[in-house]
């Protein structure tokens, strides 16, 4: 089986392309629904989560208030650090069932939806690399319209996102999804599919 991560900035339209993807029947994984499903109460993660930081991170119900997480993590370097360790080895796991699930099905490419490919380590059990970049106008019309943020906010988000170079240097593919080139994106991203499963059947 391929394995292929898709990754890129927010505002990228790197959701968008992920459809695409599912819409030519090739299944793929959203890691930030795992993270969602990890932090789950009862779930290993859950509880690694709050043995470290204790219950000021929990909501009145016991969940895992997300907000109170993210502060009681930053900016304290190490705190962060662990946070990060913590809910990327349980992502991980989740992830590796997941392929491995794919596999036994027969299916011949997989798609891991990392935004964080790189600073997780996924990109280690990829053997292929799509980043999804935009322009910066691109991408601050996109995170304004779908956050319902002002311009200075979305400014202030994109500013702790890595450039797109980070991106182009490190993948083997590459997908322009800013707006100008938005009446192209299906096409190259149906084009993209056709070079994969070219690739899966050499593989095979």
């Amino acid at each position: 089986m391929l394995t292929v991560g898709l990754t890129g900035s927010t505002g990228s339209g790197k959701g968008y392309v992920s459809s695409i993807f599912c819409e030519a029947g090739i299944p793929c994984l959203d890691t930030d629904q795992v993270c969602r499903d990890v932090y789950e109460k009862g779930q290993a993660c859950y509880t690694d989560l709050v043995a470290y930081f204790g219950e000021e991170i929990l909501s009145g119900d016991g969940s895992i208030d997300r907000k109170a997480l993210f502060q009681a993590a930053f900016p304290y370097r190490e705190r962060y650090e662990k946070l990060n360790s913590i809910a990327f080895f349980h992502i991980m796991k989740a992830t590796e069932r997941w392929l491995a699930e794919r596999k036994a099905e027969g299916v011949r490419i997989a798609v891991i939806d990392a935004p964080m490919l790189y600073e997780s380590g996924f990109d280690k059990i990829c053997h292929k690399v799509v980043a999804v970049t935009a322009d910066r106008e691109t991408q601050i019309r996109r995170v304004m319209a779908r956050d319902g943020v002002s311009e200075e906010i979305a400014l202030a988000r994109l500013a702790k996102q890595k450039a797109n170079h980070y991106y182009e240097s490190r993948c083997d593919y590459r997908l322009d999804n800013s707006l100008a080139n938005e009446r192209n994106i299906h096409a190259d991203t149906m084009r993209l599919v056709g070079l994969l499963r070219r690739l899966s059947a050499d593989k095979a």
